[in-house]
């Protein structure tokens, strides 16, 4: 069974955050753990203590990083809801029953993400301009 010194010795050694911990540590505020970040610490933590993650929701706890045009026309899933801490507390609770054990809203997940979408557009657009102008450039040093 893990303890709490093990749940905190993975999260030391994934963020080399070394100040004091308690049970009422948070990772996002406390710690600064937020994206991929959240992402690499929690698949370690389902790896080292066979935690089931599963009924996960990332967008309570996380936000997505980067800047985001699509986002600010398209709220992205963690600006719909209000953001749940985790705790170093919950870390250890769901390694001992070895499952996520959050009870959440009631929401409606996300089916699309149109702030995706335009994002993945701009990001075309871009490139295919980038084409154009290569193209034109290279047909000015022929002539």
């Amino acid at each position: 069974m893990p303890t709490f010194e093990d749940v905190v010795a993975l999260v030391r050694e994934r963020t080399s955050y070394q100040n004091p911990l308690t049970a009422a540590s948070t990772l996002q505020s406390d710690i600064g753990v937020y994206g991929d970040d959240m992402d690499d610490l929690l698949s370690a933590y389902s790896k080292r203590f066979g935690v089931d993650l599963s009924g996960y929701r990332w967008y309570f706890h996380t936000g997505e990083e980067g800047p985001s045009i699509g986002g600010a026309i398209f709220p992205p899933p963690d600006k719909q809801v209000r953001e749940i801490p985790i705790t170093l507390d919950m870390l250890h609770q769901f390694a001992e029953l070895g499952r996520w054990a959050v009870e959440y809203p009631p929401h409606e997940p996300p089916r699309h993400r149109p702030d995706i979408w335009i994002n993945f557009g701009i990001v075309v657009f871009g490139f295919v301009v980038f084409g154009f102008v290569l193209v034109a450039g290279v047909r000015r040093c022929v002539r």
